[in-house]
């Protein structure tokens, strides 16, 4: 800290008071879903999009503490690229890694329900194209590309709402979409 101004001295609007320099390389500190603290990991590789900065960075660190909002601090340091100026603000994808054999369901087909995370399932025929439908609770993990991972609550084979899900009611009828060819 270099202080420009001593002590009890006037100031004017617009005048350094001082100077704050820190050290070491620049790193960018982020938050994640509580959900999501679990899958990372120290070294992990990151790239990070700003307005006009970009580049790489690796997990340098990810706190195993939850705040009250549901979220823990994550803090990446930069491997590549040109650094954000201190205070901008920057999007981070992480570098999970691949897993087979994973349900996913698009994120526009997830709803909200009274005891959480939810989809509806096409259920019993009503007609030609038309079928009721019945909201499921299901437990989602990872998010990727639009898409988020079921850990249970369906099954493979399992029909999902996919459009305009958020407005409908256990039972409601929808209409099939004509397949794309």
């Amino acid at each position: 800290v270099d202080k420009a101004v001593a002590g009890g001295s006037h100031v004017d609007a617009g005048m350094a008071l001082g100077l704050i320099a820190a050290g070491g390389a620049p790193v960018i500190e982020a938050s994640v879903a509580a959900s999501d603290r679990d899958s990372l990991r120290v070294g992990q590789a990151a790239e990070f999009t700003g307005a006009s900065h970009n580049g790489s960075a690796r997990v340098a660190d990810a706190t195993s503490a939850i705040d009250p909002s549901g979220t823990a601090r994550v803090v990446l340091t930069l491997t590549g690229g040109t650094a954000p100026p201190p205070g901008s603000g920057v999007s981070v994808d992480v570098e999970l890694g691949q897993r087979q054999d994973v349900l996913t369901v698009p994120e526009d087909a997830i709803v909200v329900l009274a005891d959480g995370p939810g989809v509806f399932v096409i259920g019993g025929a009503e007609g030609y194209r038309r079928s009721r439908v019945k909201s499921v609770r299901v437990e989602t993990g990872r998010r990727a590309g639009g898409r988020i991972e079921v850990l249970s609550g369906i099954r493979d084979g399992d029909r999902v709402v996919i459009a305009g899900a958020d407005a409908l009611t256990d039972g409601a009828v929808v209409t099939d979409a004509e397949e794309k060819k």
